[in-house]
């Protein structure tokens, strides 16, 4: 696949595309961190803004209603008839404080459960402050009997379902943080194994585009090298591949041109060679005959000779 996709590129080029890819990676890497790290921030913003916020509320309420039981305790029990004017001011804030949280408490309150739940803490407050007034009533006119069978048979039955109404929306609350903990850490979990995951698989990849990048250079180069060397010592029998069209296939084209400009050469120069043991073995057939020819003339030239002494002898005589 390397080959492939690199095969026909420029060396340049192909440092350019495996920095490129390792690049990629890395951001891709980022991105992914990025991503675990915006989804724990996330779950740690719905477990602080939503859970936790109202969970604070209903401890708030809570605290209230228990204060407020405690004084209307007092009022009912205490044989001061005065003391529940003296302590209108405080339960009438404590009153007006618990619906405001009541109302704070309403926009966390989104799952069928939890709308439940807020319903019925109204509906128990309802009571609760029906029963409160009831007893502060009777206990102003003078009604010690009234006010104690109240607070008794209606009051603190109310004041009960209050608290155990605030406190179902508290252990909701905490329930959810518990849950929302538990998911942020199986996040948290999942988001470090996916970083390790993938860091080890980028670094074998990359390890992988090092060694292919590294492979796809130095072959071709040692390839050329060794073309070089067998020209150098005048073998020129190697093949040469010519299909490349990066730097080294340009070199190794190169190489070729020059291997066959070489033979074309060594060819001309051996027949030019041929050529001349040619010519100088017609030179010297034609010395040997001239050789003859004149050992021959010589001899008839004595034969000659010898005929015209011979001649001159007879002709004196």
């Amino acid at each position: 696949m390397f080959n492939v996709l690199l095969g026909s590129r420029s060396i340049a080029q192909r440092l350019t595309l495996v920095l490129g890819l390792v690049l990629l990676i890395s951001f891709i890497g980022a991105g992914i961190g990025f991503v675990g790290l915006n989804r724990v921030s996330t779950q740690s913003a719905l477990m602080y803004e939503n859970y936790l916020t109202a969970e604070r509320y209903a401890t708030e309420h809570y605290r209230l209603v228990s204060r407020g039981e405690t004084r209307t305790q007092a009022i009912a029990l205490s044989s001061d008839p005065t003391l529940g004017e003296k302590l209108a001011a405080s339960a009438a804030a404590a009153a007006e404080a618990s619906a405001v949280i009541i109302k704070k408490l309403e926009p966390f309150m989104n799952t069928e459960a939890e709308k439940a739940s807020i319903r019925a803490l109204e509906q128990t407050r309802a009571n609760f402050l029906a029963s409160r007034n009831a007893l502060t009533k009777a206990k102003q006119t003078g009604d010690e009997e009234t006010a104690k069978r109240l607070y008794a048979s209606d009051f603190q039955p109310a004041a009960d379902k209050l608290l155990q109404a605030t406190l179902d929306i508290v252990k909701s609350q905490r329930d959810q943080m518990d849950s929302a903990a538990v998911d942020l850490a199986s996040t948290n979990a999942k988001a470090r194994t996916s970083l390790v995951v993938f860091a080890l698989t980028s670094l074998g990849l990359a390890v992988w585009l090092a060694l292919a990048l590294g492979r796809s250079i130095t072959v071709p180069l040692r390839h050329a090298a060794e073309v070089a060397e067998a020209i150098a010592h005048f073998d020129l029998t190697k093949d040469i591949p010519t299909s490349g069209t990066d730097e080294v296939g340009r070199l190794l084209t190169s190489l070729n041109g020059m291997q066959a400009a070489l033979l074309k050469l060594i060819s001309e120069v051996r027949g030019a060679a041929d050529g001349i043991g040619t010519a100088s073995t017609e030179i010297a057939t034609g010395n040997l005959d001239l050789s003859q020819r004149t050992e021959q003339t010589a001899s008839n030239l004595q034969n000659a000779a010898s005929s015209m002494s011979e001649l001159t002898g007879t002709v004196k005589q």
